[in-house]
């Protein structure tokens, strides 16, 4: 359940894929204060513009395909951009991210834990991931998207066991049967 500022306008989330859930404090706990506040956020933003531009795009691709309104997720994947831009989009309206290295997934999370510690928030691993560090990644998404082994998947498997909430995966498969890409065979 998605928690919401009552005094700002609703804002419809549209996705069509997994969701992950994702939170993370600093070593203090602390708010990090360089973050913007919500109500200090400009409407008028590049990130705000944007994301207009998106979510029009989206609305008129469902048109087209008479698809329902509102059947197609956004997830806003936050590869090489800075905590305070995740807060900002955010703040816009976006609760569905996705990371493609562990160790940032972990931290973006606790940074955006931190800055808004009342919203429920989903995160996705959408890039490799290693047996080694499958543990964390359990810990700190609920969607991993890039499964690509019998074995990993019985170590996810395992590791899921421990937590609360179920863990849902997207399997990779190699297609193309290129030896340089892994995955599962078709």
């Amino acid at each position: 359940m998605a928690v919401r500022d009552a005094s700002r306008p609703r804002r419809r989330i549209r996705r069509s894929g997994g969701e992950c859930r994702a939170e993370h404090r600093g070593r203090t706990g602390a708010r990090d204060s360089g973050l913007p506040a919500p109500s200090t956020l400009n409407a008028e933003s590049p990130l705000a513009a944007r994301l207009s531009t998106i979510r029009s795009r989206i609305a008129a691709a469902e048109q087209r395909a008479r698809r329902p309104s509102g059947s197609t997720a956004l997830l806003a994947v936050t590869k090489g951009v800075s905590v305070s831009l995740v807060v900002e989009a955010y703040d816009l309206g976006l609760r569905s991210f996705g990371e493609n290295r562990v160790q940032e997934l972990v931290a973006k999370r606790a940074a955006l834990a931190a800055a808004r510690p009342d919203g429920e928030v989903s995160w996705e691993l959408i890039g490799p991931l290693q047996r080694n560090k499958a543990r964390a990644a359990v810990a700190a998404a609920t969607r991993i998207t890039s499964v690509g082994s019998l074995a990993l998947v019985e170590a996810l498997d395992r590791l899921a066991a421990e937590r609360a909430a179920p863990l849902r995966l997207g399997l990779q498969v190699n297609v193309a049967a290129d030896p340089a890409k892994s995955g599962f065979e078709p």
